[in-house]
């Protein structure tokens, strides 16, 4: 049976030639719904927005991608092991998971809150440092080659701040993959900059503490219209009660991904009649 066909027997679809484009994303809209992490990650932390980070440390729900946009993160991951292949082909030393789990570099503050996780670990002009690797598209990698990913990336850079400060180890190496070419960028090597990091531990704080206050004063305004919490920070849908989500609810610091009530004064671990739901704050 054809496309058109099926369409018009189920009646779900519309009744009209699609394209193979089309056609793929129908496809992905039927893939199950990624569970959205529920912990302030280094690859957000250099958002300006506060509001990002605290639904983010909560779990709340993501507005599901188009399939274009899941298939720019399938091919990116893709990429990043075949960079991981090429260093090592060129004889440049990489650890790409910690071998004490065999799984991804790991990091954790704020009681398991707080969570990084790095390319790896490579030795690189004699000193061992983080490793991170991004592709990109042409333009963008020559703006990253002549001005340096702290001027052309602004959040790669704070994700990379982050990653040495919670490692403890001060140095990264950013590497460039180009998808328009297979080029590689010539390898920058960014260095820590504790002030930088303390900048953004204090942002962190302020989303574990319950301060944090929405970049944009509308839904409508440019900071929000492609964030992937917009219509949770915005318009949330139907939520299940649960003690992460509440608005009298603190992350546990000295625990486990644990949480607290203030209302109550006790641990929580299970909603009561009192549940309100969390919202960050307003600009003032």
């Amino acid at each position: 049976m054809g496309v058109n066909a099926a369409q018009e027997a189920g009646g779900n679809t519309p009744a009209f030639p699609l394209t193979l484009d089309e056609q793929v994303t129908l496809g992905y809209a039927s893939l199950p719904q990624r569970t959205p992490r529920a912990y302030i990650g280094a690859s957000i932390v250099g958002d300006p927005c506060e509001a990002l980070l605290a639904l983010s440390l909560r779990g709340f729900p993501d507005d599901p991608p188009a399939g274009r946009q899941l298939r720019i993160f399938r091919d990116g991951h893709r990429i990043e092991d075949d960079v991981l292949f090429d260093l090592r082909l060129a004889g440049i030393p990489v650890q790409a998971v910690d071998p004490a789990t065999g799984e991804q570099w790991e990091w954790k503050l704020y009681g398991g809150h707080v969570v990084s996780h790095a390319d790896g670990k490579v030795e690189w002009e004699e000193r061992l440092r983080v490793l991170e690797v991004k592709s990109m598209n042409k333009d963008r990698a020559r703006r990253a080659e002549s001005k340096g990913v702290r001027v052309s990336d602004p959040k790669y850079y704070a994700q990379m701040q982050f990653l040495m400060g919670m490692s403890g180890i001060p140095s990264c190496l950013f590497v460039v993959y180009c998808k328009d070419n297979s080029r590689y960028n010539p390898a920058e090597v960014v260095e820590f900059d504790p002030f930088f990091y303390a900048a953004l531990l204090a942002k962190v704080e302020r989303a574990l503490s319950n301060e944090a206050v929405r970049l944009g004063a509308t839904p409508e305004a440019w900071t929000c219209e492609l964030c992937f919490k917009r219509s949770s920070c915005w318009t949330p849908p139907a939520i299940a009660p649960d003690c992460a989500k509440c608005a009298d609810a603190v992350p546990v610091v000295d625990g486990d991904r644990q949480w607290w009530c203030n209302r109550h004064d006790r641990e929580a671990v299970k909603p009561c009649e009192a549940w309100t739901l969390y919202r960050p704050r307003n600009r003032t």
